[in-house]
């Protein structure tokens, strides 16, 4: 309740306190708090004291993807999204940001089948959608995109908040412009 509340300074002091008893799944909230706080090192080092074998360690392998995306460094982004999707079946959420790391490391031909696997999945998925509209040749991705945010404004905030939580600054910038 203290991490939904924003009171990320009584959340943190709980979940120490939380590890400290050996409840170890408390390592992957201190990461969510050091994303939050733009504190790499201390995310990093949260994620990776989740256990392996703990429901949450897919989950601390998607943060510690995010570190990677925030960092530029594509590839390792990529295996540990990798990662993953193997332990949580082709997770939506790793799949979608696998894609992005794929393109980015210029792989467009994988980055698009992961993304469109994303849209079989999940149609109205808006971030898929924008990695493909930025691809797209033939423009038939990028009207569909124009279409769907232009439903709600709130979309376009959703979009941009998307990217920025992955720390990728320049995306966010042009979905709001």
């Amino acid at each position: 309740m203290l991490l939904r509340a924003a009171d990320f300074p009584a959340a943190s002091a709980y979940f120490k306190k939380a590890v400290a008893i050996g409840v170890l799944d408390g390592n992957y909230y201190l990461g969510l708090l050091g994303l939050f706080g733009d504190r790499l090192e201390v995310a990093r080092h949260s994620f990776r004291s989740v256990p392996a074998d703990s429901p949450m360690s897919p989950s601390a392998l998607l943060g510690l993807g995010i570190i990677a995306l925030r960092q530029r460094d594509w590839l390792k982004a990529i295996g540990l999204f990798k990662q993953a999707s193997l332990l949580e079946k082709k997770s939506i959420t790793a799949e979608l940001l696998m894609g992005i790391a794929l393109r980015r490391a210029g792989q467009p031909d994988e980055a698009r089948r992961e993304l469109q696997w994303v849209l079989r999945v999940d149609p109205l998925n808006h971030p898929a959608l924008r990695e493909l509209a930025v691809m797209d040749v033939n423009a038939s991705y990028q009207q569909k995109l124009r279409r769907m945010l232009a439903d709600d404004r709130q979309y376009i905030l959703d979009l941009a908040c998307f990217y920025a939580n992955a720390g990728l600054m320049a995306d966010a910038l042009q979905v709001l412009e």
